[in-house]
């Protein structure tokens, strides 16, 4: 489980540019009041795309106080390219009892944007590993804003192709509303790796040869079958 009321500070390379690191903080609630004061700072200057007068998703500095108070966000992220601060993707994950979401996903820039990978692709792969890894779960789910007071949310389609490409299948899809507000929940199953068998078939073939060495020690003029 996450370290509760802590700020984690470091870097993270990307799959796709050997040698680039971003920055992260990562939150993890419930948090003390300095540190609750600066990501609902943080979180509150998120802008939305084409809408700098609105902050990301509508979600406020008092959102975020309130998120402190029950359990509906264990912990919120930040990752942005070090050579451009401005170009900065932020979410948060949840932990519900019908598993693990990734919810709250902005990425907020000026016109100076990183050359790299997108820190939002960035942000999902260090998410993927917190809960595949650290959390140790088969599966994680994402919600995407589709419907915002009953009116399509602009852009919400591109975001969907977007999800797809890290995953999220479109075959796993549901409807999830909130009175004006509408959201589409994608799931991503991981994979799961095979234990590998090598070490196995030495350890068998270590025992076999032990068996014979006995067996001729005894004079039976041969070797003696034995189950494995």
């Amino acid at each position: 489980m996450f370290p509760k009321g802590t700020k984690e500070s470091g870097t993270v390379g990307t799959e796709d540019t050997i040698g680039m690191v971003y920055n992260y903080d990562f939150y993890y609630f419930p948090l003390g009041p300095e540190l609750l004061e600066e990501v609902a700072t943080r979180v509150a200057a998120r802008r939305q795309k084409n809408a700098p007068n609105k902050s990301c998703l509508g979600i406020t500095k008092a959102v975020i106080k309130k998120y402190n108070i029950g359990p509906v966000v264990h912990m919120y992220g930040f990752i942005w390219d070090p050579a451009f601060p401005e170009d900065e993707a932020s979410g948060a994950i949840q932990i519900g009892i019908d598993g693990v979401y990734i919810t709250d996903l902005c990425r907020n820039f000026t016109e100076n944007r990183t050359s790299g990978p997108s820190p939002v692709k960035v942000l999902m792969e260090k998410f993927d590993d917190i809960v595949n890894k650290q959390l140790g779960q088969p599966k994680v789910r994402l919600m995407v804003l589709i419907k915002e007071n009953d009116q399509p949310k602009e852009g919400s389609d591109k975001l969907i192709e977007i999800y797809q490409r890290y995953g999220f299948e479109p075959k796993h899809v549901e409807l999830y509303k909130k009175g004006k507000e509408e959201q589409l929940i994608m799931e991503k199953q991981f994979v799961v790796e095979e234990p590998p068998t090598k070490t196995k078939s030495v350890k068998r073939a270590k025992r076999t040869s032990q068996s014979v060495t006995k067996t001729k020690a005894r004079g039976g003029g041969g070797t003696k079958r034995r189950r494995h």
